[in-house]
């Protein structure tokens, strides 16, 4: 099976992919009627583009993203240790069902240990981030956006929200920037939209992406992303 990865800077990671993903994996718009399946990152632009062409030609189409491994380190030179592949949807779009979201639905009668395993491993992920975050003795933590992806507006189920939680336990106030929330609050924690404001209070800045924005105080942030930015 040929995959044909769609998204500007998906030529970085197809060596990573091969290793799951069957055949050869190559850059679109390329010869698109001689793909077999499509593949691309997430609910974004890459992601819309594999699932539009997948279903003009009638093919699979595979959703990619970040796994639950935690990278050692930060930035691009710490990639991180696995790859969700995804035939379904992606675990963090509530908008439909992920397979590994069916997989926990369809066994959860069922007697084994796999998927409580899963759940597991995501809520040890968290405990991690939340530690690593706590060893630079912060007094204030600020959350650079809720959302989970660049353009979105989902934030009610995301991960974050159990990170900030876990730091809130441990006496450290937390501070949030959200331009699309208009609350006062979110989590008992308060919301701060005035950006500059945000910089300066914060001791650590968590960001699930690295924009240009918080550039200027790139030595308090706090980030898994390794190529600054959504594909």
């Amino acid at each position: 099976m040929k995959s044909w990865i769609c998204g500007c800077w998906w030529r970085h990671r197809l060596g990573l992919l091969e290793a799951l993903l069957p055949g050869r994996l190559r850059y679109l718009p390329m010869a698109v009627m001689q793909a077999e399946a499509f593949a691309g990152w997430g609910v974004k632009r890459s992601g819309r583009l594999a699932r539009r062409a997948a279903h003009w030609r009638g093919l699979p189409a595979l959703t990619l993203e970040d796994g639950f491994v935690r990278s050692f380190g930060t930035g691009a030179h710490s990639p991180g240790l696995s790859l969700v592949v995804d035939d379904a949807g992606i675990y963090y779009d509530c908008t439909q069902s992920s397979a590994l979201e069916q997989l926990l639905a369809n066994y959860s009668q069922v007697p084994q240990n796999l998927i409580q395993a899963i759940v597991e491993a995501n809520r040890t992920r968290k405990d991690f981030v939340a530690e690593d975050i706590f060893r630079s003795k912060p007094k204030v933590v600020g959350i650079y956006r809720l959302v989970m992806k660049a353009g979105s507006d989902n934030f009610r189920a995301s991960s974050i929200q159990s990170v900030m939680k876990r730091i809130k336990a441990k006496g450290v106030e937390v501070v949030v920037y959200e331009p699309v929330l208009n609350e006062p609050e979110f989590l008992n924690s308060r919301m701060v939209n005035d950006l500059n404001e945000f910089k300066q209070l914060a001791d650590v800045i968590v960001a699930n992406r690295f924009v240009p924005e918080i550039e200027d105080v790139k030595h308090k942030v706090y980030t898994r992303d390794f190529f600054g930015g959504d594909a």
